[in-house]
């Protein structure tokens, strides 16, 4: 994907939704293409949480262990986005992410996303929106 599809994209995605295109510039040059064929693992619960993720295509099954079984909690498809605790927390992952069908995915990375964090202080507060809306249409 070009840095300028990564940005029209990334304009879709309600995370970064609201950012100004620098801002947008940013995170794009910070994300990172990666495939996943259909049935494979793209974290475990429990995992170290070390990137957050972009579906920019396909789907993802994301599922809980529980009394020895594991339970679906959601399948996120193109535009959503998962594991973003991850580069706000120093937590394991709570959730196993797996591809349900072939799936193309932009990570952004904890360690480079601190880098803009310090260079574009807006980005977080724009994060922190929309997370917190999240919390509150669950009240």
């Amino acid at each position: 994907m070009f840095l300028v599809e990564k940005i029209i994209f990334l304009k879709k995605v309600a995370l970064f939704a609201d950012m100004s295109s620098d801002e947008l510039l940013a995170i794009a040059q910070i994300s990172r293409e990666e495939s996943y064929a259909s049935g494979t693992v793209v974290f475990n619960e429990g995992d170290p949480g070390d990137k957050m993720y972009l579906i920019a295509s396909g789907k993802i099954d994301l599922s809980k262990r529980s009394d020895g079984s594991s339970a679906r909690i959601a399948s996120l498809s193109s535009g959503s986005c998962f594991g973003e605790m991850a580069i706000l927390t120093d937590a394991g992952r709570t959730l196993t992410a797996v591809a349900a069908e072939p799936s193309v995915l932009l990570s952004i990375c904890k360690e480079d996303f601190k880098t803009i964090v310090e260079e574009v202080p807006s980005v977080p507060f724009q994060i922190f929106n929309v997370l917190c809306q999240r919390l509150r249409s669950m009240l």
